[in-house]
């Protein structure tokens, strides 16, 4: 057992200190019945992102989408989250479109949509330490990677702004820096992914959501820095 940190929501009115927010936006309710979402922004908590010149726009998503957007919910948290949610956070689809000042960076979107859920939903949020079950990713030998995981090479080319296609080195990593990322695999039901540049929290996170754990995944590797890997 180890302390854990939970991040856990309450439909309440928000109050704190100054917040970035944006200029205009609109919340509706999307009654198509239709189950594809599109977005201009990616959602994801890695850094993916091809700045929009101040739009926003995220149509047929779940409040719950957005609120792990806006907070970088992931892993067991957003597991253990869901089960606290009324059942409409998850179900019921908005059209978000908004717009603000400047060329705002990806996590200045997250700071404008955290505003415009407490606005629109009256959310807040706060967190608590709990004692819960782990799993701890460790290496096998110490000291050593196998050939799906190396330490991100500093001289690197490495983008983070969307592509139609994800282009792959010659070690078979993305190219693409920051996200998660379906990779080609071999035949029957197997699947491949893969992320270059990124944290060994983010990895863990990611083990967590793949694995259907239900427990938080720790990295207890001792390696520094970020980190490319693919995991079939």
């Amino acid at each position: 057992m180890r302390k854990v940190t939970l991040v856990l929501l309450a439909l309440l009115s928000a109050r704190g200190a100054e917040r970035l927010e944006f200029e205009v936006a609109s919340v509706k309710p999307n009654n198509t019945g239709d189950r594809v979402s599109q977005t201009n922004v990616p959602l994801g908590p890695g850094s993916v992102f091809t700045p929009t010149g101040g739009y926003f726009s995220a149509v047929n998503y779940p409040a719950m989408a957005m609120i792990a957007f806006a907070y970088k919910i992931t892993g067991d948290q957003e597991q253990y989250l869901r089960a606290h949610l009324p059942d409409w956070v998850l179900s019921d689809r908005f059209d978000f479109e908004a717009r603000a000042a400047g060329n705002p960076t990806k996590d200045e979107f997250r700071m404008m949509v955290r505003a415009l859920l407490a606005d629109r939903f009256k959310l807040a949020i706060h967190s608590e330490t709990r004692q819960a079950p782990v799993v701890a990713m460790v290496l096998s030998k110490a000291g050593r990677t196998g050939p799906r995981l190396r330490q991100h090479p500093q001289d690197s080319s490495c983008p983070t702004s969307n592509a139609p296609a994800l282009p792959i080195d010659d070690d078979g990593f993305p190219m693409i820096c920051g996200g998660l990322y379906p990779l080609p695999h071999g035949p029957g039901r197997i699947a491949k992914f893969g992320a270059s540049n990124v944290t060994l929290t983010f990895m863990a996170n990611q083990l967590s959501i793949m694995g259907q754990l239900s427990r938080p995944v720790l990295d207890q590797t001792g390696l520094n820095g970020n980190v490319d890997f693919s995991l079939e």
